[in-house]
Parts: structure tokens; sequence; C-alpha cells
């Protein structure tokens, strides 16, 4: 569950990333348009940054590139706020994340530099209600928040075994069964005062 939970903690900062810090630097960048380059054929623009704008003048879409390769898209609505973004680092991986109406990110995706991907899904208040996430190394979960954003349920497997929780919004964990890479399970139930536990150890293969 580890590696899961980094998984969507990395996810969650290359998103940051590009949606925030790519597209507005380029956005605060108008050297870039002076940069581009007449088209050679009458059908090719060439440019750093490009920005598109409705019938009243307003920023829609923006796409950009940064000094470091990384490129990104943002599409506004038409207050000016982010809808869709859309970026690519080749230090970092791709991020791609999408707002609600009022400017909340409630779904973002991901794929960083070392393979790991996930997926985060927010509530309208950011707080974060299902993640998912996967690694090269074969680790793998997924965790469900209450409406407070605490985690109360976590499913995952790897090189360790597979196991499931379950936990109170604010309390310890009440509820678990798992299994070891070995083939040993263990199961047990907590409601507060008393543990209950069983557990079953794998034979040795002779």
């Amino acid at each position: 569950m580890n590696a899961m939970r980094k998984a969507v903690l990395v996810l969650t900062l290359v998103l940051a990333a590009f949606a925030g810090g790519l597209v507005m630097q380029a956005l605060t960048a108008p050297e870039a348009l002076a940069q581009q380059a007449a088209p050679a054929d009458g059908q090719v623009l060439r440019a750093r940054q490009i920005v598109l704008v409705d019938a009243e003048g307003r920023d829609r879409m923006v796409l950009a590139v940064a000094d470091t390769g990384a490129v990104g898209i943002r599409m506004l609505d038409a207050h000016g706020q982010p809808a869709i973004e859309l970026g690519h680092d080749p230090a970092e991986g791709n991020g791609l994340s999408f707002y609600d109406l009022k400017n909340n990110m409630r779904m973002g995706l991901g794929v960083v530099d070392d393979g790991s991907q996930g997926l985060v899904l927010n509530a309208a208040d950011g707080a974060e209600r299902l993640s998912l996430g996967a690694d090269e190394q074969g680790n793998a979960g997924v965790s469900i928040s209450n409406a407070l954003g605490k985690v109360v349920m976590s499913l995952g497997t790897g090189a360790q075994g597979t196991g499931l929780a379950l936990r109170e919004a604010e309390g310890p964990e009440r509820a678990g069964i798992g299994m070891g890479s070995g083939g040993g399970a263990d199961l047990f139930l907590n409601n507060g005062n008393t543990t209950w536990r069983a557990s079953q150890h794998a034979r040795m293969q002779e």
C-alpha cells in the first residue's frame, strides 16, 4: 500500500507542476510569441506559445513550450479559469487534469518518469475520494476516502502479498484480511475494545 500511496502522491505533484506551473509560466512569458517564425509555406505556424481567444477576445486555450522542453495545453472557461490541462515533461512524465465549473480539480490522471501511473478523483471541496496507482515493481492499490477526505478502505497487492483494510473515519483500522507472498493468511476484526485475529501460516514445501 505504501508504494500505491507514493505513486498517487507523485502523480498529484506532477499534475500540479504541469497544471499550475508550466502553462502559467508560458502565459507570463510574452517574449515567447516574439520568437515565432513565419510559416514556410503559408500552412505551418511555428511558435513557443499560442493563445486562442473567443469572439470577445478572452483567452480560451493556451499551448506553450518551456525552456526545459516541457509542453502544456490549458483550456479555459469563459471566466478564464482552467477547465482541462494536459502536460508533458521529459524529466517527469505526463499528466491530465479536469476541473469543475467552480475551478476545483476533480480528476487527475498521470504517468510519472519511473513508470508509476495513477488516477485521483476529488470531491467538490478538493478532498480526495478515490485514488488508484500502480508501479513497475508490480505494486498496485486503491484507496477510498469519506467526505472528510479520510481513507476508510484500502486494497493493495505487491511483492509481499495482498491485503484489504477497513478503517473508521477518524480512528484505527477495524478489519483487515491479507495474504502473504508465501501463502500465509491473516484475518482480524476490532470493535474498539476487543481484537479477534485468525492466522494460517503457509506450509513449507518439501
